[in-house]
This record gives C-alpha cells, sequence and structure tokens, in this order.
C-alpha cells in the first residue's frame, strides 16, 4: 500500500534585484495507485519586489484526488486555500474543482476522454473587492 507513496520538496531562492529576495518552498505529498491518485501541496513564499517595498510572505495549501473506476469513469477533485500576505491574515483565495470524464475504450494506441468540470474561486477581504468566479467547461483529449 505505501509503495506508491512520495515526498517531495522544492527549494527556490534568487532576487528580483540585488537585496530584493524572491523565496518559496513547496512540499508534497502523493500517492499513486491504479484507481487513486491523490497529493498534498505545501507553499510558503517570500516576495520583495524592490528595495524600497516591503517584504510579503505567503502561505498555501492544495490538496486533490483523482478517484477512477475500472470501467472508465474518473473524478477530479480538488481545494486550494492561499493566503498571498500573511499580515493580513483573513485575505484569502479560496479554489474549488470538480470534475468527472470518460475515458473511451482504447482503439490501437489512441486515447479519448472528455472531462466536464466547474472552477469557483472566492476572494476574501480583498481591496479592491474582487468577485467570485465560477467556470463550467467541456475538455476533449485526444492522444495518439
Amino acid at each position: 500500500m505505501l509503495r506508491g507513496l512520495r515526498a517531495h520538496l522544492f527549494y527556490d531562492g534568487d532576487s528580483y534585484v540585488q537585496d530584493a529576495e524572491r523565496k518559496r518552498v513547496i512540499g508534497s505529498v502523493t500517492f499513486e495507485h491504479h484507481y487513486l491518485n491523490a497529493g498534498f501541496d505545501y507553499l510558503n513564499a517570500r516576495d520583495q519586489m524592490s528595495v524600497t517595498k516591503p517584504a510579503l510572505t505567503g502561505t498555501g495549501f492544495s490538496i486533490w484526488a483523482t478517484p477512477r473506476s475500472p470501467k472508465g469513469w474518473e473524478a477530479l477533485l480538488r481545494y486550494d486555500h492561499l493566503k498571498p500576505n500573511t499580515e493580513f491574515d483573513t485575505q484569502t483565495r479560496n479554489r474549488t474543482i470538480l470534475g468527472v470524464s470518460y475515458w473511451f475504450p482504447h482503439q490501437g494506441s489512441v486515447s479519448t476522454a472528455l472531462m466536464l468540470d466547474y472552477d469557483g474561486q472566492t476572494f476574501d477581504n480583498f481591496t479592491p473587492a474582487l468577485p467570485a468566479q465560477k467556470k463550467i467547461a467541456l475538455h476533449a483529449l485526444v492522444s495518439f
């Protein structure tokens, strides 16, 4: 069961200009199985766009899963929660993606799928206020 468990760590440290740091730490844990792929990602970011501007620190996480059935059906479940500036603790961006797809039976080396999904985002306590975004989309994939 733990054979499909993986951990990943990424660090990026550079600068926009001299003495204006940009740092990223991203950690994730993923699980891969024939009927389920899932993961959890964590982000910690620090940006200082210029030496005359203050440094901003942001944090966030994402959790996702793609369960699938042996009959060709697959779901996409994802939730993101980001705080772009931790000094304003109530300022958050939340995103929810829910989808269902069907993988058609293989025709030789060709894979074909259709996916219908909902993508909703909310922006809490931003100035100026940002409206919620809601999208529904139909995606097609043909791979050969």
